[in-house]
């Protein structure tokens, strides 16, 4: 019987080191395993595992929407300024591209960003933008768009 419940832990721990994050042990000494994209939650008031769907539940890019933004030239730097909105129901982040194009519309230069750093904005919640695109003196205009999310 010990060997069995050697073995069982011995599984367990290997899939956790294979397909999880996290093994935890909950108050009542039951183990637990907590997978990477977050689709199996442990409540420990119930002593349950569930399970959510990750197409339900994690935020996409559809959650937010540029309310504003503008470019403008300030002590040799190309800048992007603006504000972006989560009008989802999840807090997230937000990563944006931000183009800037000469007078012809080619590519000067891009960079990628996450206008609220590591934090979540939550639901309703607008940060600003303010961000240096280039010091390209070809620069003539900026493009913004939004190209992942994730719940920090």
């Amino acid at each position: 019987m010990i060997i069995i419940r050697l073995f069982v832990t011995f599984v367990i721990l290997l899939l956790s080191v294979i397909s999880a994050q996290t093994i935890a042990i909950t108050g009542e000494g039951r183990f637990v395993i907590l997978f990477e994209d977050g689709t199996w939650k442990y409540d420990e008031g119930r002593a349950t595992i569930a399970t959510e769907s990750p197409e339900i539940s994690k935020p996409t890019v559809s959650d937010f929407s540029i309310v504003s933004s503008s470019y403008k030239w300030d002590n040799g730097r190309f800048r992007i300024i603006g504000e972006i909105k989560n009008i989802g129901d999840k807090p997230a982040g937000v990563q944006v591209e931000a183009i800037a194009r000469d007078a012809s519309g080619k590519i000067v230069d891009s960079v990628k960003f996450w206008p609220n750093s590591t934090n979540n904005i939550s639901p309703g919640q607008s940060v600003g933008i303010g961000y240096t695109v280039t010091r390209d003196k070809r620069a003539k205009r900026i493009g913004l768009k939004k190209i992942s999310v994730t719940k920090w």
